[in-house]
C-alpha cells in the first residue's frame, strides 16, 4: 500500500488557508485589502470578541455583479492578474486569488454585494468554503461581508489564539496602518458595537497622524523633507529629538501604500537618528515610499509582509539623509538658527558671568575632556594609564573663548589654589530624607535627557587618540567622606551642568544629573516598598486609550509600591491622586506611556518577569525624571549635599543609564599642556 497520499480538496484548502488566516488580525487585513482595491473611500470594521467570533466590514467600493461574487471564493481566482508577468507591474493588494477561498475554507462567510448600476444586491451563505445560500436582496453599493465562526474546524489553530484584548490589540495595528497609507479614506472601528476609532478623510497626512496616535503626541511629530532618488520618492512623518519610546511599535513604513516590514528601512531610520536620542529609545515614525513596481518584489512572503527593492542601498541612504536633513532643520529652526545644524553636536550653553571680566577659558575645558570611565568617588589612585590626551594639537592652537559659569559670584585665583566664593541662590530647595529636591518644571524633562545622554556621547565621540603615555585621567575610587575629609576645594559651576572640584591629583568633573539620577535612583530602589506618599491637591488626569489602560491593569501594584496611588477614572482616563515625597511635578503621563512601552517590549516574558524588569526600569526613569537637570543652578550648600549624598551611594560611577557620573584630568597632564612638563 502506498505510503504517499493525495489530499482531498477540502483538507488541503483548510491545510493552505493556516498560511493565510493566522489569527483574526489577517482576516481584517485581507477584507480591507480588498475594499481599498475595489475603490472604497468610507470603511467600516465591526469586530466581536476581539475577533475571535466576529469580523465584519462594510464598504461603499465598486461590488461585484453575481458571477464574480461566487467566483471570488474560488482558489486562485483573482481580477488582478492573468499572468506571471503581470507581478512586475502589479499595483493592487491582492493578487493571488487566495485571501477569502481561505478564509471561507474555516469560517462561515456572509456576502452581500452590489454594483452602482443594479438594481439589486446578491446576497452569499458559505460553510467550509461552500456555497450554501444565494438570494437577492436590497442592498446599498459596495461589498458588506461578515465572518463568524472562525477556525471552527481548525481546533489546533484555534487554541493558539490569546485574549479578547490581544487579538483586538493586532486588529487595531492594521487598522491604524490603513488609515495612515489612506488619508482620502473615512475609516471607522467599532467593538462590541462600540466605536473605537473614527478617522473622517483628510488631506492633511499630519492630521491623519493626529487622528490615529493621540492628539498629545501629534506636537512631537515634524514632516519628512521629501528625498527624491532614482525615481524613489521618501516622504513621511518623524517624531523629533525630545520624543521617544521603549518600543518600535510607532515605526511604520509603507511601499506603495503597502505596510511591509524590512529590517534594512529600520536600520537607515536610526543611523538617521544617530546621537538625537538616548540608549534604548526609539522614534515614532510614518514613512512613505513610492518606488516602481518593477523595483520591488512583493512576492517573497505568503501573507505579503515583506517586500525586496532591486537597489535597498540607494533606498537606505536616501531615508537616512531625509531624517538626518529632518531633524537638523528642526533643531536650527528651534534656535532661530538658518546656518547648518549638526544634531549630535549639542551648542555650547552660554555664560554671563566668567572667572575675571576679561580672562575667558578655552572651550576645550567643557567640552574636550578626557572620556575614561570612573568606577568610585575620589580617592585612591586608579592604576590605568592612558595613551590618549584631552586636547589635540589642533584643538589648543583654535579653542574658542568662553567663560566659566558661576552662581552669583566670580572665583577667585589665589596662587596654588582656587576658593570658591557663594551666594544663595534664589532657587526653592527642600530637604527630605538626606537627599533635596528641586522645585522646579519637568514640562521638557525628555529633552534634558537626551541632552545629558547627547553630551556625552559627543564627549567620547570627539576624544584625539594621540601616541603618548603619561598619569593623565584617573577613575574615581573609594570615595572618603568630603565633608568630613576636607580634601578637595570646590571650584563651582560649569555652565550649570558640571561641578568642578580641585584635588592634590587634579581636577575633578562632576556631572550633576548623572550624580544625582544615581542617588534618586538607590533611594527608589530600596524605599518602593514602603514609600511615603503625598495627597495631591489637584490628582492629575491622565488620558490613554482603552486599550492601554488594560494592558496597565495588571502592573498597578507597582505603582502602589512606588506610592504613586493610581485610580482608573473612566474607560480612558486614570486618576493620579498621590505620589512619593521624593518626587516634584514629575510628568506621570509620559512615565506610565514608558510603562506601557516596557510592558510590550517585555511581553514575551512572564508576568513576574516583566514585573520585575518593569520595576527596575520605573526606579531609573523615575531618577531621570525627578534629578536636577543640565541647565539647573544648584548654590554651594547644594553641591556640597549632592557630592556627600554620592559617595554614600552604591555604584556611584556612573548613572542608572551607564553614563559616568565624572572624570579626572590629572595634574601632570595640565602641567603638560602648558608645556611645564615635557
Amino acid at each position: 500500500m502506498a505510503t504517499i497520499i493525495k489530499l482531498s480538496p477540502h483538507e488541503a484548502r483548510k491545510i493552505a488557508a493556516g498560511e493565510v488566516v493566522e489569527r483574526p488580525a489577517n482576516i481584517v487585513k485581507e477584507l480591507m485589502e480588498n475594499s481599498l482595491d475595489a475603490g472604497a473611500t468610507q470603511i467600516t470594521v465591526y469586530v466581536g470578541d476581539g475577533g475571535r467570533e466576529l469580523v465584519r466590514v462594510v464598504d461603499n467600493g465598486f461590488g461585484m455583479n453575481e458571477e464574480d461574487a461566487q467566483l471570488c471564493f474560488e482558489h486562485h481566482a483573482t481580477s488582478k492578474i492573468k499572468t506571471v508577468e503581470d507581478l512586475e507591474t502589479i499595483a493592487t493588494f491582492g493578487f493571488r486569488g487566495e485571501a477569502l477561498s481561505s478564509i471561507a475554507a474555516v469560517s462561515t462567510v456572509t456576502l452581500i454585494t452590489k454594483m452602482a448600476e443594479a438594481q439589486t444586491g446578491i446576497k452569499l451563505t458559505l460553510e467550509n468554503g461552500t456555497i450554501t445560500e444565494q438570494t437577492t436582496v436590497s442592498a446599498n453599493t459596495g461589498t458588506d461581508i461578515t465572518i463568524v465562526d472562525i477556525l471552527h474546524n481548525l481546533p489546533a489553530r484555534k487554541k493558539f489564539l490569546k485574549t479578547r484584548e490581544t487579538e483586538f490589540n493586532h486588529i487595531q495595528r492594521f487598522f491604524q496602518a490603513f488609515c495612515l497609507s489612506y488619508p482620502l479614506v473615512h475609516f471607522k472601528l467599532f467593538a462590541q458595537d462600540t466605536l473605537v476609532m473614527n478617522c473622517p478623510a483628510t488631506e492633511s497626512i499630519m492630521t491623519r497622524v493626529g487622528q490615529v496616535w493621540d492628539m498629545h503626541g501629534a506636537p512631537y511629530l515634524i514632516p519628512l523633507i521629501e528625498k527624491t532618488e532614482r525615481a524613489i520618492t521618501i516622504t513621511g512623518v518623524i517624531s523629533n529629538h525630545h520624543h521617544a519610546r521603549y518600543d518600535r511599535n510607532n515605526i511604520l513604513f509603507f511601499v506603495n501604500s503597502r505596510l511591509v516590514k524590512n529590517q534594512q528601512l529600520a536600520r537607515a531610520l536610526l543611523k538617521g537618528y544617530a546621537h538625537a536620542l538616548p540608549p534604548g529609545r526609539f522614534p515614532a515614525a510614518c514613512i512613505f515610499i513610492t518606488i516602481d513596481s518593477k523595483a520591488i518584489d512583493v512576492n517573497i512572503h505568503p501573507r505579503k509582509e515583506e517586500v525586496q527593492f532591486l537597489h535597498p542601498r540607494v533606498i537606505e541612504v536616501a531615508l537616512e539623509a531625509a531624517v538626518k536633513q529632518t531633524l537638523e532643520s528642526h533643531l536650527a529652526h528651534q534656535v532661530g538658527r538658518t546656518s547648518h545644524v549638526s544634531p549630535e553636536i549639542p551648542e555650547t550653553p552660554s555664560t554671563t558671568n566668567s572667572l575675571t571680566e576679561n580672562a575667558p577659558v578655552p572651550t576645550a575645558w567643557g567640552n574636550k575632556l578626557h572620556p575614561a570611565r570612573v568606577s568610585a568617588l575620589f580617592g585612591h589612585e586608579y592604576s590605568a594609564l592612558y595613551s590618549s590626551s584631552p586636547f589635540s594639537d589642533q584643538e589648543q592652537n583654535t579653542a574658542k573663548e568662553a567663560p566659566l559659569q558661576q552662581n552669583k559670584h566670580a572665583l577667585s585665583i589665589e596662587p596654588g589654589s582656587l576658593t570658591h566664593m557663594h551666594d544663595k541662590s534664589e532657587k526653592n530647595v527642600s530637604q527630605i530624607e538626606g537627599v533635596y529636591a528641586l522645585n522646579q518644571n519637568y514640562e521638557n524633562h525628555e529633552q534634558h535627557c537626551a541632552h545629558e545622554k547627547k553630551s556625552c556621547s559627543h564627549e567620547r565621540d570627539s576624544f584625539t587618540n594621540q601616541n603618548e603615555t603619561a598619569q593623565q585621567t584617573r577613575a574615581f575610587t573609594d570615595a572618603p567622606n568630603l565633608t568630613q575629609e576636607k580634601n578637595y576645594t570646590l571650584i563651582g559651576q560649569l555652565h550649570k551642568t558640571y561641578l568642578l572640584l580641585e584635588k592634590h591629583d587634579g581636577l575633578y568633573v562632576v556631572d550633576q544629573h548623572a550624580a544625582h539620577e544615581r542617588i534618586l535612583y538607590e533611594l527608589f530602589r530600596t524605599r518602593f516598598d514602603d514609600a511615603a506618599t503625598v495627597a495631591l491637591m489637584f490628582p492629575q488626569i491622565l488620558t490613554l486609550t482603552q486599550e492601554a489602560i488594560e494592558i496597565l491593569t495588571p502592573y498597578m501594584r507597582l505603582f502602589q509600591q512606588a506610592g504613586i496611588a493610581i485610580d482608573i477614572f473612566n474607560d480612558h482616563q486614570l486618576s493620579v491622586t498621590a505620589t512619593p515625597v521624593y518626587l516634584k511635578n514629575i510628568n506621570f503621563q509620559e512615565l506610565v506611556e514608558d510603562a506601557l512601552g516596557l510592558i510590550a517590549e517585555y511581553q514575551h516574558l512572564e508576568q513576574a518577569e516583566v514585573s520585575k524588569a518593569l520595576a527596575e526600569k520605573m526606579h531609573a526613569q523615575m531618577a531621570c525624571k525627578a534629578a536636577v537637570k543640565a541647565g539647573d543652578e544648584l548654590t554651594h550648600e547644594q553641591m556640597i549635599q549632592l557630592l556627600d549624598d554620592l559617595q554614600k551611594t552604591d555604584n556611584n560611577f556612573t548613572c542608572p543609564h551607564g553614563r559616568p557620573t565624572g572624570w579626572l584630568l590629572s595634574s601632570y597632564e595640565i602641567e603638560k599642556k602648558f608645556k611645564r612638563k615635557i
